[in-house]
């Protein structure tokens, strides 16, 4: 051969390859003799560091974006790192989200600005709920409804417009935290309400 790999030249010439053996088995029993068990060992080994450099690789890249996000933010809404990987866990755990799922809720919500811990559970279940009900990805769920979740009462009323979730007395109660100034206590009551009307009527 010309220096050409054994696998290259299996793919490009396997049919004659295969007439020269003697059928499909014959030519894969010629072709495991170029394969030692060392060769196979190291080529696994490889394939272990190879997909352990890859998780250190992403690990730092989500690493990085989550402290631009919280940088971006002022960190308003109070977590570290550590939290982040917490809370992600844990809303795993309590949903039929994926980590990686929860951990793209958490970082919407922390990018997006408008929360703090004390929200960060009601309305990571909410955008769960939703992605679930909707069949959009986490990361697009959390996109579409974050922005409605901003604890204002305008935002209430125009996603009970389209959800039908809020009774009057639930609005007016949305309205009067408004008017206290207390708007994580609205975001907490919007996103209970609506994760709970899904609930209910799934």
């Amino acid at each position: 051969t010309s220096g050409q790999s054994v696998m290259t030249a299996f793919i490009q010439q396997g049919g004659q390859l295969k007439d020269s053996f003697g059928g499909v088995g014959g030519a894969l029993k010629a072709l495991g003799m170029f394969f030692t068990p060392a060769m196979v060992g190291f080529g696994a080994l490889a394939a272990v560091i190879g997909t352990v450099a890859y998780a250190a690789y992403s690990g730092d890249k989500e690493f990085k974006a989550l402290q631009d996000s919280i940088a971006l933010t002022g960190n308003y809404a109070n977590v570290s790192a550590g939290d982040f990987y917490l809370m992600a866990d844990a809303m795993s755990k309590t949903s039929r989200a994926t980590v990686g799922d929860a951990k793209d809720v958490m970082s919407a919500m922390i990018s997006s600005g408008q929360f703090t811990k004390q929200s960060f559970d009601s309305v990571g279940k909410a955008v769960i709920k939703f992605s679930e009900l909707s069949g959009l990805s986490a990361k697009d769920a959390a996109d579409k409804l974050i922005p409605s979740l901003d604890g204002t009462a305008q935002s209430a009323l125009r996603l009970n417009n389209q959800y039908n979730f809020l009774t009057v007395a639930q609005y007016k109660n949305i309205e009067a935290l408004n008017a206290q100034y207390k708007q994580q206590d609205a975001i907490v009551l919007t996103s209970e309400l609506l994760a709970q009307s899904w609930k209910k009527h799934q």
